[in-house]
């Protein structure tokens, strides 16, 4: 009992640090601080996938094993819609090139759509909880 409340309280206190980092996501968007907002749409979405997968077992080490893990474990098997396997993926790479790429620019535009993808993801993480947990 006492091992299933602190799941629990972990996958709450993921969401909730994920719904902040879509927060900041937003604010930085609005600035005209695409990369940063990107990279924070980004953590929110795998803040979520964090969540979603403790609660079927899974405790990935990387980021690319939760990416991984997302498809096999909640994907393919109907827990989460599959188009966002894909909007996870893209997430995953555009973090990775606004974070380390010097070359790459992203406008607004993909801001929004990246911002966007982690919402959906967060959204749909947050209903798989409350029908798990609840």
């Amino acid at each position: 009992m006492e091992k299933e409340q602190n799941l629990k309280e972990i996958v709450q206190q993921l969401l909730i640090r994920a719904q902040e980092k879509l927060e900041s996501a937003q604010i930085l968007l609005e600035n005209d601080k695409i990369d940063d907002s990107i990279s924070r749409s980004y953590y929110g979405a795998y803040l979520a996938a964090r969540a979603a997968l403790l609660l079927v077992g899974e405790e990935p080490k990387t980021h690319s094993g939760t990416l991984t893990l997302f498809g096999l474990r909640l994907i393919k098997p109907g827990l989460i819609p599959q188009d966002l396997g894909r909007a996870f993926t893209e997430l995953f790479e555009a973090r990775q090139t606004s974070d380390y790429s010097v070359l790459t620019y992203y406008t607004s535009k993909d801001g929004k759509q990246m911002l966007q993808y982690a919402k959906t993801i967060v959204d749909s993480v947050q209903t798989m909880v409350k029908e798990k947990i609840l």
